[in-house]
């Protein structure tokens, strides 16, 4: 009766073994370059690799649900783990790409968005450094002058080399001229432009081979600030913009008499008149001397 049992055994054991090997080795995804992939806890862990780049996502533990967070653990052949930790929040997007041209291992990225009202995106970054990672958090100065790592905008894609210099510029936007000079569906800010650079986050946005981005930004803004005016329209966020993308362009004087001859007067948005509080702004943030 012991052989018989035995063999039964042995049988449902032929018969389940293969099924669990699957489950334990299965197989992960492509990662898809520069593709950013969206994540949500409900999925549980998901797997992705590329090449010996291997990316594991889970969610952070909490005792509330709403405050998980996205977790990617990254592995290699011949390194120890790397972990990047996003913040709680609504959604996380998670992607690799190349942050310099002369480095051949991707870099991961993690965007966390922690929602609320029009904000907000967290960005890590963990960036080959030698035989292993670096994570770098990127951060600009905030409305208030300090060191943030809020960023209004988002990514789509895993950000490219817009300048020419070998190095992925991050493009966002200056959230300082964000409710400053109209709403927040009237404002239209220039181009906050970040590298990574030694492990540190640096703006490049004055950088000369970002030109033809701040004109394009530049001209789409002066649509707005000279359009006819109408009950809808809130031209003094957009002409804010305008001027200081110029001001980026080199063409700040030219610029400063188109929005003089078309910016909103009755506009009580502000208590100072437009134009001196507009100068006087971008001053403060570094637009003009």
């Amino acid at each position: 009766m012991r052989v018989l049992a035995l063999a039964a055994f042995a049988a449902v054991l032929a018969c389940v073994s293969p099924v669990s090997a699957q489950i334990a080795v299965a197989k992960p995804k492509a990662m898809p370059w520069r593709s950013l992939i969206e994540w949500q806890p409900k999925q549980g862990p998901v797997t992705y690799a590329s090449d010996d780049l291997r990316l594991t996502v889970t969610a952070s533990e909490a005792a509330n649900p709403d405050e998980r967070f996205a977790i990617v653990t990254l592995t290699r052949s011949g390194m120890a783990p790397v972990v990047l930790r996003g913040e709680p929040g609504i959604g996380w997007r998670f992607g690799i790409g190349r942050v310099d041209a002369k480095v051949k291992a991707p870099a991961v990225l993690l965007e966390s968005f922690t929602g609320g009202a029009h904000c907000c995106s967290v960005i890590d970054v963990a960036v080959p450094e030698g035989k292993g990672y670096r994570v770098v958090r990127l951060t600009h100065r905030g409305v208030d002058g300090k060191s943030s790592d809020m960023f209004d905008a988002a990514l789509d894609e895993f950000p490219i080399d817009l300048s020419g210099d070998g190095i992925a510029d991050f493009v966002l936007t200056d959230d300082a001229f964000l409710y400053r000079f109209s709403s927040y569906a009237g404002s239209m800010p220039p181009p906050l432009v970040l590298n990574i650079r030694a492990g540190r986050t640096v703006d490049v946005s004055k950088a000369p081979g970002l030109r033809p981005l701040v004109l394009m930004q530049m001209a789409e803004a002066r649509a707005y600030c000279t359009a006819p005016a109408s009950l809808d329209s809130e031209r003094n966020g957009a002409c804010a913009g305008y001027v200081a993308d110029a001001a980026r362009a080199g063409q700040f004087a030219a610029a400063w008499r188109v929005m003089l001859a078309h910016y909103d007067r009755e506009s009580t948005w502000n208590r100072a008149p437009f134009p001196a509080d507009l100068k006087a702004f971008l001053r403060e943030r570094g637009y003009i001397r």
